[in-house]
């Protein structure tokens, strides 16, 4: 194909990815008399086909799977809920119903797991793409070290009404779901390198997770069992983080989240038009994590050798697009760095990220737009 074709045919590409990124589908929500929370249409469905012009497609030793999750309210069960999550494999461009304990066997030392959790008003089809974004970066960094990818889908669709209480009740769920993500995550390979990739409410999705991991309660309830010490640590990467700016200190409500990772990206933008109304949320005005970094960071004690604070707002702007923030150099870098297993521990925080040197943004650009 002509270069110049190929170039085009790309833009339109990313261009369609954006679009799809702003369709939602209208999601009611109500609450039975028991206090649990029903939500309207199938679930557990077969995801769709990976569209035809994707990104890439997986080398021989990659894997992708995809974990669903159901509908949870405040009044249910969440290790009962976490038992009737839904796993598919991608088999041939297809997804074939799979079972837990294949995914869990496909968590090996040799392999780095990366696990992807989308943020608010994304259906399915987009959080696969998100996940293929997430690959197309790691892929020409990785070698010839095999990836698996594991998409969680959570029910985020846009609900009726005033937009606030959308955004309460999926700020709300995505604690919640953040139960069934540590569930599952207590169950893999303790010598295995997982790595968690969270956008916007996905990245709250991911510091529940990891606070329920290290001992403490997700909405008043906690994991069976003793606290399961990792050879391994998790690393997490949170890109425009939708969760309170303080919450990762010691007795917060994600305090013992840091207990569970050796490092942890946290990008940033003052900019972004939606963190910058997170404060709405909350009678006490928080702000988002993902607008200025950390608050009362120094509360971390050595913990905080562990973050690295990312600024993107040079390549991000206003925007909160995950189509935009996947293009940011941070973003890259964490990916292909700190999501690789790659590279020593962090000295400091607030380290820029967009020092890359040409030729690794040569490396990211150039088969995303000739492939």
């Amino acid at each position: 194909m002509n270069p110049f074709v190929a170039v085009t045919h790309r833009i339109r590409t990313v261009v369609a990815a954006a679009a799809l990124l702003s369709i939602v589908t209208a999601t009611t929500v109500v609450t039975a008399g028991d206090g649990h929370t029903d939500c309207s249409g199938p679930e557990k469905d077969r995801p769709q086909v990976i569209p035809y012009d994707c990104l890439c497609e997986l080398r021989p030793q990659d894997q992708m799977w995809l974990v669903q999750s159901e509908c949870v309210g405040c009044g249910d069960l969440l290790e009962e809920s976490a038992k009737r999550l839904g796993y598919w494999q991608l088999v041939k461009d297809q997804w074939q119903p799979a079972a837990r304990p294949e995914l869990i066997a496909a968590v090996t030392p040799e392999a780095v797991t990366i696990l992807v959790v989308h943020g608010n008003r994304t259906d399915e089809a987009t959080a696969v793409q998100m996940t293929w974004d997430v690959y197309s970066r790691a892929v020409v960094a990785a070698g010839d070290r095999p990836l698996r990818m594991v998409v969680w889908s959570w029910p985020s669709e846009k609900i009726r009404g005033r937009p606030m209480t959308d955004f309460v009740i999926k700020a709300a769920r995505s604690d919640l779901i953040g139960y069934h993500v540590g569930w599952l995550l207590r169950q893999f390979d303790k010598n295995a390198p997982v790595s968690l990739v969270g956008f916007s409410y996905g990245a709250r999705v991911i510091t529940s997770a990891l606070h329920g991991l290290g001992g403490g309660e997700i909405q008043g309830q906690s994991f069976s069992g003793p606290v399961i010490k990792r050879k391994t640590p998790f690393r997490a990467v949170l890109i425009a983080a939708g969760l309170h700016d303080y919450w990762l200190s010691p007795g917060q409500h994600h305090g013992r989240a840091m207990s569970q990772v050796d490092r942890m990206v946290v990008t940033t933008d003052p900019c972004d038009w939606i963190l910058k109304r997170y404060h709405r949320l909350d009678c006490g005005c928080p702000q988002a994590l993902g607008l200025w970094g950390l608050s009362g960071s120094e509360q971390l004690g050595a913990e905080l050798a562990k973050v690295r604070q990312v600024d993107v707002s040079d390549d991000v702007g206003r925007d909160h697009k995950w189509s935009v923030y996947i293009c940011a150099l941070g973003v890259v870098e964490a990916i292909q760095q700190d999501a690789l297993f790659q590279g020593a521990r962090f000295d400091t925080v607030g380290a820029s990220a967009l020092n890359l040197a040409p030729v690794t943004a040569a490396l990211v650009w150039l088969p995303l737009l000739f492939q």
